[in-house]
């Protein structure tokens, strides 16, 4: 019963497991801003969610996709949620047609004002004293002939006051007048600003008066703010701060007698700062800082009350206040009249990069600056007060489409998560990074769009486009990066060791420090290994932001207690560097540099710039090998360091050879040298060799690319460095072409593609030839768009004149025509005649044929040939062949193979049976197989025709012999039916009516010539009576060509009158039951044909619907499971008691 038990459970778990397959490759999640809605499934296109924080807020599992719509655009951070498993990463891509979907890390401004700045408001209290009462809700407690009058007019306000004000007078030092406002809990950190005027006080020496507390949930003082007064009489404000234990105070002028007193019937503006979150405090007075300092020690809780007026044991005095507020984040600001030319728009939080777009939609990088007064040129800016300022001389809401501030840091979030996809996504305009990984393992970036990111381009300490951290097995592909405050594409160490970084097929440019940078951390001991640098494209253009910032194209740098290490760096692009094109700058081992091309300088770049610079200081950059790399025109002119190749210790390398160096302008620029040491130029290649030992086998010459404007960093033809570097165990160039494509390998990214091209008379052409216009063909390797009439070269005897150019692409036609004479025409190409799609030029042209015979006489014409047969079969070895021609033919041959070989010459007839298909020439067969025969004329001058041809198929073997008969009627059916399995022919067929059959009452068929019959199909009924005896009956096949096989096999039947015995069989055996009619007509197609469940439904839909089943149906299973398994012990237990 186990084991029955076991099989039963083990035979629906594996039902279950093929149900669960498909779902195993992870669902497919859509979100769409425009048309999406959170609330829907997001597992359709016409069910998309809608936001990025749905996505944040859900959980996803291996093998699931994220898609987000083409032409959408996000301002959310995307926080990816989950992490997928091996082999099945979470995908956040793209789905739709048309752009990459946006993720925006910024806010958009479109309108601005020049209006003054308006005060700014306590977001915790904000209380103007305006109205009727208050504006909050306040408790007041006063005391019999005291005051709290909150609607008190008697006094002229503060600046940017209202009306109203607060008055509080006492009478007596019995009676409270004081007012508290209660902001619900307490606050860590409160920033409480109001305004004080005194006009009266009746304090004796050593008295005060509270004007303004802070008091916590248990009604203590953190802080208080009042008047004091003296022993000289001298009236003060007093700040007391309870920190450390105990309460401490400040006095305002001064603590020391003699130094005068506060002002009465004057405004004064006081600002407190109590921060328990940081533990920081401060007192200001008329927007100046007194005081300030730490929370130490013991302290109380911060305030949750904030109580105006006086309870406290003093005489009686009268105080005015206005403009209270408290704000839980910053000091609160007066009004302000802007700056000429300085404009404000409103924002609700800090920015930290901005960029301006132009109507044209050119973006400009916003400099950011400290405080409103440097705003003095085109595109500063600055924010404060929850407004952005900009300079522009005329209103920017026509200067500018929009500006764009950064408000968020990421667009794309990945922290301590793995095996993830993140590609074909676009993120713009965020302040630290578009793609940012946090530790974690086994992610690609790949296909993704990410630009204009950080704070002040270049010169700020944020922005970098791709930015990873502390990851693993990271491959960041085919992205296109550009305009980072700092990195494009950046990889740092983060807090642990970093392994496995590829980097490959970026398109990285105009960033502001490298880009394409690996960096390893200096805070602690770590190593970054095994890294992966090739097939990349960085560079800078006219369009870079700042030329005061020098930046690298690519730079990989340990730190003193971090390492970087297996280090490969090749077929990468580097053109016009703003720094360096590659820079290895400390602690890099085994690195090897192998077949970049660098090219260039940044023009106008304030900066000293090289092209290697193995940057390495003591105890650094070890183990270095570069080869087959080239490097030219790396000067700027600035700081006396321009080198090609710059180094600081010959130490540092292991091997360097097979390198190319090259200044174009020579003189006394310099191309290689120690960094502030000795230094080579382009005159003394052979002294740095013999000085350094280095590039044995290397070169200082122009590596002739294609163009170094455009630029096109391919080798032409005519380069000195095709084939001449070494074999580095590398199969594939920069542009995916396999290495190597000559006789050597080549120096430089590229691998030298040469284009070839073929010239060869044109098809049909006929040779020879009177006709006045004769045809060529001309095929290039690849496509070629400047080939042109007059691009061909003309010779032979028959003085040719003029060649015409048709065609493009691949392939042209040239018509050649101008033959004064009898003789031969022959067209050829030189090199340099036509440009490919690389931007290389032609190879001189080769070719199998291209001469023509032209002659001025009237050669035959050979229209067609046609060989005689069935339906295109013959057994003939000498079929008619039919011939149509013109002009007086005398001779015909015919070819096997295409006219490599040919028959003797035959005398002309239009219908020729003399040549024998399977041996009338070399290259014929008598084998079966397809023939095709080509024919060609001459005239009694042995002019010869053009050439045409005709295929047959050439069929000798008969069809099969067909199984012996057999038949299933009874003994006593007289007319009996025969049937046999039909016979196949792999040539012409079988015939219309394929079969003959033979009957007898003799197993050799002797005397029975004339019971014969034929029969369309494999079966036979007699249509005379047979007599009761034993019959033999056999059956042979007929082809379409009437070869026949040879005859089967006899079957046999015995007739008897009473029908209850005998033999019927196909050679011997009993009676054989006839099968039941089956019920399906098709069992086979019944049986193999997949229903269509969900017809009529969408893709979408059918697929939602066979999910929702497979879900019920694997409850349905585990719930039959259970029941078979309960079953089943419940049986095993009632055996066991039997």
């Amino acid at each position: 019963m186990d084991k029955i038990k076991t099989f039963l459970i083990i035979g629906f778990v594996s039902i279950f497991l093929l149900i669960s397959q498909d779902a195993a490759s992870g669902a497919t999640y859509y979100v769409d801003q425009t048309s999406g809605l959170d609330g829907n499934i997001g597992t359709a296109t016409d069910q998309a969610w809608q936001t990025i924080n749905k996505v944040n807020s859900s959980s996803f599992s291996a093998g699931d996709s994220i898609l987000f719509k083409k032409g959408e655009i996000w301002r959310e951070q995307l926080t990816t949620p989950s992490s997928g498993a091996s082999g099945t990463p979470i995908l956040f891509g793209s789905y739709g047609t048309g752009n990459r979907p946006k993720i925006y890390g910024s806010t958009q401004i479109t309108t601005w004002d020049n209006s003054s700045i308006p005060a700014g408001t306590g977001d915790l209290s904000d209380e103007s004293f305006e109205g009727t009462g208050y504006e909050e809700t306040w408790t007041e407690t006063v005391g019999s002939g005291s005051i709290v009058d909150e609607d008190s007019t008697d006094i002229t306000p503060p600046t940017d006051g209202g009306s109203q004000i607060l008055k509080v007078q006492k009478v007596s030092s019995n009676y409270n007048a004081k007012t508290s406002r209660d902001l619900g809990s307490e606050q860590n950190t409160t920033y409480a600003r109001f305004y004080v005027y005194i006009t009266a006080e009746g304090m004796a020496n050593g008295q005060e008066i509270y004007l303004a507390r802070g008091l916590n949930a248990s009604l203590t003082m953190p802080w208080y703010f009042g008047i004091t007064q003296n022993s000289s009489g001298e009236v003060r404000f007093r700040f007391a701060l309870y920190n450390n234990g105990t309460t401490a105070y400040y006095s305002y002028p001064s603590t020391a007698p003699g130094t005068g007193s506060i002002n009465v019937n004057q405004w004064y503006k006081v600002e407190v700062k109590y921060d328990a979150t940081n533990l920081t405090w401060e007192w200001r007075l008329d927007g100046t800082s007194l005081y300030s300092g730490s929370l130490t020690g013991t302290l109380r809780n911060p305030p949750r009350y904030f109580e105006l007026g006086d309870a406290g044991l003093s005489l009686t005095m009268t105080a005015y206040i206005d403009r209270f507020a408290v704000n839980s984040s910053s000091y609160l600001s007066e009004s302000q009249a802007l700056p000429a030319n300085v404009w404000k728009s409103a924002i609700g939080s800090a920015p930290s990069g901005a960029w301006f777009i132009t109507p044209d939609s050119v973006v400009h990088w916003g400099d950011k600056k400290s405080q409103l007064t440097d705003l003095v040129a085109q595109y500063d800016w600055y924010q404060g007060n929850n407004y952005v300022f900009t300079y522009a001389v005329s209103d920017p809401t026509a200067l500018y489409s929009a500006m764009e501030v950064a408000t968020r840091d990421y667009a794309v979030y990945a922290d301590n998560k793995s095996y993830l996809t993140i590609q074909n996504l676009e993120t713009v305009y965020n302040g630290l990074a578009g793609i940012k990984t946090l530790e974690g393992s086994d992610i690609t970036i790949s296909g993704n769009s990410t630009h204009h990111t950080g704070e002040n381009f270049g010169t700020g300490s944020l922005g970098r486009s791709l930015w990873t951290s502390g990851t693993d097995n990271i491959l960041i592909a085919s992205n296109i990066v550009h305009n980072s405050a700092l990195s494009g594409i950046w990889t740092y160490t983060g807090t642990d060791n970093n392994s496995g970084i590829v980097i490959e097929n970026n398109e990285s440019y105009d960033n502001g420090h490298t880009n394409i940078d690996v960096l390893c951390s200096k805070a602690s001991i770590m190593t970054v290994s095994n890294v992966t640098i090739r097939y990349n494209n960085a560079y800078f253009t006219s369009s870079y932001p700042d030329l005061n910032v020098g930046s690298n194209n690519y730079f990989i740098s340990g730190q003193s207690s971090c390492t970087v290490s297996n280090v490969n760096v090749y077929h990468n692009l580097g053109y016009n560097t703003a720094g360096a094109q590659l820079q290895l700058n400390y602690k890099v081992s085994n690195a090897n540099i192998y077949n970049n091309t660098f090219v260039g300088t940044l023009p106008g770049i304030n900066a000293w710039v090289s092209g290697i610079n193995i940057d390495a200081v003591t105890d650094g950059t070890t183990n270095v090998v570069l080869k087959n790399n080239t490097v030219q025109d790396i000067y700027s002119g600035v700081g006396g360091g321009d080198r090609a190749f710059a180094y600081k210790d010959l130490n540092s390398f292991s091997a360097v050879n097979y390198n190319n160096w090259y200044q174009a302008a020579g003189g006394t620029r310099i191309y290689a040298g120690l960094i502030g040491s000795s230094s080579y130029h382009y005159d003394d290649f052979a002294l740095y060799k013999s000085d350094t030992g280095f590039d044995a086998s290397g070169f200082w010459q122009d590596p002739v690319y294609v163009s170094t404007s455009s630029p096109n960093l391919r080798l032409l033809r005519t380069s000195g460095l095709i084939d001449n570097g070494v074999n580095l165990g590398i199969t594939l160039d920069y542009a995916g072409t396999s290495i190597p494509q000559g006789a050597g390998y080549d120096i430089g990214a590229y691998e030298y593609i040469p284009l070839n091209v073929t010239i060869n008379q044109a098809v049909g052409q006929s040779d020879p030839t009177s006709s006045s216009t004769v045809d060529f063909t001309a095929v290039f390797s690849e496509s070629v768009a400047d080939f042109a009439t007059g691009d061909v070269t003309l010779s032979g005897t028959a003085g040719a004149t003029t060649a015409i150019v048709t065609g493009s692409g691949t392939t042209y036609n040239i018509a050649v025509s101008g033959m004064a004479t009898s003789g031969t025409v022959l067209a050829s190409i030189a090199v340099d005649k036509a440009t490919g799609s690389t931007g290389n030029t032609n190879e001189a042209s080769t070719s199998t044929d291209n001469s023509i015979t032209y002659s001025t006489t009237n050669p035959p014409v050979l229209t067609s040939i046609t060989i005689s047969d069935s339906s295109g079969y013959t057994n003939d070895s000498t079929p008619i062949i039919s011939v149509v021609s013109s002009n007086n033919p005398s001779h015909v041959a015919f070819s096997c193979n295409s006219g490599s070989d040919w028959s003797s010459w035959i005398v002309y007839n239009d219908s020729i049976s003399s040549f024998n298909i399977t041996s009338g020439a070399t290259g014929c067969t008598s084998s079966d197989s397809s023939k095709t025969i080509t024919a060609k004329l001459k005239n009694l001058a042995s002019e010869e025709s053009s050439t045409t041809n005709d295929s047959t198929y050439y069929d000798t073997t008969g069809p099969s012999i067909p199984t012996t008969p057999t038949t299933t009627t009874g003994s006593a059916d007289i007319t009996p039916t025969w049937t046999w399995t039909a016979s196949t022919d792999a040539g012409a067929g079988l015939g219309s009516t394929p079969y003959t059959v033979q009957w007898c009452q003799n197993p050799d068929h002797s005397g029975c010539s004339t019971n014969t019959a034929t029969s369309t199909s494999n079966s036979f009924t007699h249509a005379t009576s047979l007599n009761y005896d034993t019959w033999y009956f056999r059956a042979k096949a007929t082809d379409a060509l009437n070869q026949e096989s040879s005859f089967s096999g006899n079957g046999s039947i015995t007739l008897t009158a009473s029908g209850g015995g005998g033999n019927i069989s196909g050679g011997g055996g009993g009676y054989v039951f006839p099968s039941p009619t089956p019920t399906h007509t098709n069992i086979s197609t019944y049986a193999t044909t997949t229903p269509n469940y969900g017809e009529g439904l969408s893709e979408e839909e059918r697929q939602r619907l066979i999910k929702i089943l497979t879900e019920k149906l694997k409850e349905l299973l585990t719930l039959l499971i259970k029941l078979l398994t309960e079953k089943i012990e419940e049986m095993t237990q009632t055996k066991t008691l039997t």
